[in-house]
């Protein structure tokens, strides 16, 4: 991915201190993505193989709890906020599912 403005990764908690090489060493290697609302990012048992910066737009982090037919809310993201990381991290499955509530744009890394 290439931007023609500052890097967007510099604006992010989870960056914070990393050197701006670092960071757009980083850009370069990730993708731009696009969600519309109810798309899902992210499923509940994938493997966790990336992460995703929201730029812009709002998500929902969800679960369906064994024995019910129904997710569960279990938090709302917005811009700056970070989803998948855990997974990326530690490569397990993903714990749960996460579905825009508007249009949503990312970095995935």
């Amino acid at each position: 991915m290439t931007t023609s403005g500052p890097n967007p990764l510099a604006r992010v908690q989870l960056f914070r201190g990393v050197a701006l090489d670092a960071l757009n060493a980083l850009l370069t290697r990730s993708v731009a993505r696009s969600y519309e609302p109810g798309e899902v990012l992210l499923s509940e048992g994938q493997p966790g193989t990336s992460m995703h910066v929201i730029l812009r737009g709002k998500v929902r982090v969800q679960r369906v709890p064994e024995g019910l037919t129904q997710p569960y809310e279990l938090a709302r993201l917005a811009t700056g906020d970070v989803i998948g990381e855990i997974g990326l991290l530690d490569g397990l499955p993903r714990t749960a599912t996460v579905v825009a509530l508007d249009t949503t744009e990312t970095i995935e890394i």
